[in-house]
């Protein structure tokens, strides 16, 4: 994931500056580490940090600040995390959880904003699981036909 790698794969348009993301594995992008960055912007540092990864199993992304050793930021601000986990159910099937979690400074304009923001990240959320759950599948039904 990430733009410069995979896309975010919701509406390419939106978080993604129009460039399509990734409709197949591309091997090239298949390594990561903690302390990796999935980059938002088409240049530039600024991204998601790998905090945590538990190969087929989970992927734990969020502020660079979080790792273990790291100074918080000296002007408090928006800090999160945005979690993939895998369940395996049964041998042919696994769920996806994932889970966002934003801690910010209160005051007016954040709490103005938090239903909206909240709101438009549920959509952009429920879109890159349906992408997710169709490249899956699609991989699958690719694999039993062959």
């Amino acid at each position: 994931m990430g733009r410069r790698r995979g896309g975010w794969y919701s509406w390419d348009l939106l978080d993604n500056g129009g460039t399509r993301s990734a409709d197949r594995i591309v091997p090239a992008l298949q390594t990561l580490a903690v302390g990796d960055t999935l980059p938002v912007t088409a240049k530039g540092p600024d991204g998601f940090t790998v905090l945590l990864l538990e190969p087929e199993r989970a992927l734990v992304v969020g502020d660079a600040a979080l790792l273990p050793g790291k100074a918080p930021a000296s002007v408090p601000a928006t800090s999160g995390t945005w979690a993939f986990v895998l369940e395996p159910l049964g041998c042919d099937a696994t769920l996806l959880h994932e889970r966002v979690r934003i801690a910010y400074e209160p005051n007016l304009l954040t709490l103005l904003l938090r239903p909206l923001l909240g709101g438009i990240h549920e959509l952009m959320m429920w879109k890159h699981l349906r992408t997710l759950k169709s490249r899956a599948e699609s991989r699958c039904t690719a694999k039993e036909q062959a």
